[in-house]
Order: structure tokens, then sequence, then C-alpha cells
């Protein structure tokens, strides 16, 4: 018992150290074009105009995403000023908010001791710690799987109203974060484990419903409403052409926002592998192992209600996607938490502590590297390719961007105040006097058009240049 005592306080703190050390890197952390940018641009944008209903970009309405992420991301701007910690800070508190319901949750149904596993094994998937930050509207979809998950189950098992309208506040604010996919992919998972044991009954009479359903509508359908108003022809791209044309169509073209993504049927699956490494690895290397594959047998896994509504929640986003090609990585972040419950199970009582110590380390290590990388070398994102954040830590006022549209230059742009603009030909070149930012390949032909370029700085992907004194 003290053993087992001891073992929780090692996986706990691993999981704090962890997220504490993820936390202290996000002002160190660049944004990164196109997708962080981009959003981190939108939730700029929202709180300087106040317009909460439509996010906008470029001067048009944003029509891919709803708005609870941008919201997040502008109220954090409101509180910390427009920085790369205000950025990507909210999507940081999501993510570690589904990791506390995911302790207390395994905590409630399984104990201490396998509830501190789950919480150690999610934090030691390095994508998961990369995500918890990431600005994009998946952590703050994978918050609310986690809380329909959680409500869900509580609310049948407990018998327990209050579980069940948080429930559906849940779905709510998934409608809000990523749109009816939340639907799709709670309801997939509920109907599968619903089948297997048979809770058809428990799930009608211990859920409400009605009352629930219409708690959801009033706190999500009145922004949607207010959305198509303020700009006619939303609701039709947003739910055909982002929840239909997007999965349905191999390289949709009708993406407003950039190309539809190629792929292969089934990449869904090696993504989410990929993802949840080590523990994919782990636990391929343990399959070759008879008396693993005997303990992972005995644990009675379909009769066990609770790993099967696990394995529901984590399989269910897979099976969704399989057929699609149009993926992006993220898709995976909300079945993550509850594969941490899996590999909990999967690992049992004889738990190897020091494997846990180690891939901490591993991880802590790679955190200290993103900052002490920032402190050392600041210009390392740019030499990367990443981010054009370092450029502008170089440039002053007038900055023109010539043919390229990044948003990272347009954000760490506005954050310092600087008044940019767009050129597309030599010739609007000629009569300028200060900073231009364009891609390398641009910049061959700039470099010998006889312009006064007093001084140069590469990247990979970019180049800034000044024109005159």
């Amino acid at each position: 018992m003290h053993k087992q005592s001891k073992f929780i306080k090692w996986l706990i703190w691993i999981a704090i150290v962890l997220a504490t050390l993820r936390l202290i890197s996000l002002p160190f952390t660049p944004l990164t074009d196109t997708t962080e940018a981009r959003y981190a641009e939108i939730g700029r944008i929202m709180a300087e105009s106040g317009n909460l209903i439509t996010p906008m970009l470029d001067g048009a309405p944003f029509w891919a995403k709803p708005p609870l992420s941008f919201w997040a991301t502008a109220l954090s701007y409101k509180i910390f000023g427009v920085n790369d910690f205000a950025a990507h800070f909210p999507h940081f508190l999501f993510l570690i908010g589904s990791a506390l319901l995911l302790y207390y949750f395994v905590r409630r149904h399984r104990g201490e001791f396998t509830a501190a596993v789950a919480a150690a094994a999610l934090m030691t998937m390095p994508v998961f710690l990369y995500l918890a930050g990431g600005v994009m509207t998946d952590p703050a979809m994978a918050f609310c799987a986690t809380l329909t998950m959680v409500a869900f189950y509580n609310a049948v098992t407990m018998n327990h109203r209050g579980w069940g309208y948080l429930f559906f506040v849940g779905l709510a604010l998934g409608l809000l974060a990523k749109g009816p996919l939340i639907l799709v992919i709670v309801g997939m998972a509920i109907f599968i484990w619903t089948l297997f044991k048979n809770k058809w009954r428990d799930i009608w009479f211990n859920v409400p419903w009605v009352t629930g359903a219409v708690l959801m509508l009033c706190i999500a359908v009145p922004w949607y409403i207010l959305a198509e108003d303020a700009t006619p022809g939303f609701l039709k791209y947003f739910i055909i052409g982002e929840h239909f044309e997007r999965y349905l169509t191999p390289g949709w073209k009708g993406d407003l926002y950039g190309a539809g993504r190629g792929g292969f049927v089934g990449k869904i699956w090696l993504i989410y592998l990929i993802t949840i490494v080590p523990w994919s690895i782990w636990f391929a290397v343990k399959l070759f192992l008879k008396k693993f594959r005997n303990a992972i047998v005995n644990t009675g896994f379909i009769r066990d209600g609770f790993l099967l509504y696990a394995a529901a929640f984590a399989f269910a986003p897979l099976l969704f996607f399989t057929f699609s090609k149009n993926i992006v990585p993220a898709y995976v972040l909300p079945t993550m938490i509850p594969t941490a419950i899996l590999i909990a199970a999967a690992l049992g009582n004889n738990i190897n502590l020091k494997m846990f110590k180690w891939l901490a380390g591993i991880i802590a290590a790679m955190l200290m590297l993103v900052i002490l990388a920032q402190v050392a070398y600041p210009r390392w994102s740019a030499d990367a390719g990443l981010s054009d954040k370092y450029f502008i830590s170089k440039a002053e006022s007038p900055l023109i961007f010539y043919k390229v549209k990044n948003y990272s230059a347009e954000f760490y742009a506005a954050a310092r105040k600087i008044n940019y603009d767009f050129a597309e030909s030599p010739e609007q070149l000629k009569e300028f006097t200060g900073f231009v930012l364009m891609r390398k390949k641009d910049f061959l032909n700039i470099e010998h058009s006889g312009l006064p370029i007093t001084s140069v700085l590469s990247g990979e992907r970019m180049v800034l240049i000044k024109i005159g004194q």
C-alpha cells in the first residue's frame, strides 16, 4: 500500500511538472504559419474590433470555424495583451482542463492509482503537450468531447440529472468550438457503448433528453442565427462545405481558406499511432509477449463497461474519419484523452516507475530546449521556416510584404504596432525606403534590380531586406 501511494505521488508530480514546463514555454513558442498564426490573428482582430459574432480575416468573414476558440483568444489578449503567451494560454487551459477531467473521471470510477497512471500517460505524450497551447480549434473541441464523455457516463451510471444537463452544455460548447462534428463523434461513441452494454433503458430514463436538448439549442443556436444574419451564406458553406464536402471529397476545391489536403483512406489511424507515441510503440512491443496478451484478454475488456466506454470515445472519431483523406494531425486530439484510460488499464498495477521518469525527463528536456533555443538563438524559427517572428523583431515602420501573405508576419507586426502594406511588383519599391519581407525566390529577382539594399537577413523560406538608409 505504501509503495502504491509513493507511485501515485510520483506520477502526479510528473504530470504537474510537465504541465508547468509547458506553461513556462508558452511565451517562448513562436506562432507558426499557417494555422496557428492565422487563428491568433483572427483572435487579435476580434479583440480589436469588438465584433464577437463574425470572425474576420483579411477584411472578410472567416466562415471555416465557429467562434469559441477565437472568443477565448480575444479574451486572453484583453487580459494579457497581444503576445505569444496570450495567444497560446487559453488553448493550454482547454487541454489541461481535459487532463483534470480525465483524472477526476478515472479516480471516481477506478481509483486514485489508475487515475494517476492515466494522467501521467497522457502528459507523457509529446504531441499532446505540444498541442496544449497550440492556437487552433482542436483543444477546445477536445475539452468539449472530454466533458461530454465524463458527464454522460456519470449521468447514466449515477442517475444524476445535473451531470445530464452538463452533458448537453458540453455538446453546446462543442457546437461553438467545431460545429456539428461534436454531435457525430459523441453520438457514435455513445451508440457503440449502449449497443454492446444494452444500456438503452438507462440512457432513456437517466438523461434529460428533451430539456437538455432545449438547453443545448438555447446556448448554441443564437450564435448561428446571428452569424448567418451578419454574413448570409455562412450556414451553407459551413454546414455543407466544411462538414460534408471536406470529409467526402478528396482535394476538395471549395475550401475558401486553403487547398484540400490529399491523403489515403485510413490515414487517420496512422496519425493516431504517431500522436500517442511512445505508448503506441510500447504497446506494439508488449504484444509480442504472451503474458501481456493473456493479461489483456483477462481484463474482460468487453465485459468492463468503463473500459468499453473509454474505447468507444477513443475510436469513434477514428472510425468517422477513416474514409476521409482531408485529414490534419490535430483531428485525433479528442481521442488521446480516453486513450490514456486504455493505456492505464493495459499497464495494470505493476507499472514501471523508472520508465515514466525517463519519459518525463526526455519530454522535460525537449521543453527546456524550446525555451533555451528562443532565448539563446531567437532566429531558429526563421531558419527552420516555421515563423516570421524573428524577421518582424528586426523590422520597423514602414514595412512592406512583397508578394507574400504570412499571418505570423502580420500578427507580430500588428503586435509591435508596425505599419505595413503589400506590394506585388518591383516598381512599387522604387520610391520606397524601409523594410521589405519576401520569399527567397523573389529576392533573387529583387537583388539585381538596382534598388539601394542596405541590409539582408535571410532564413529558410523568407528574406528581410532594408531599402535605403
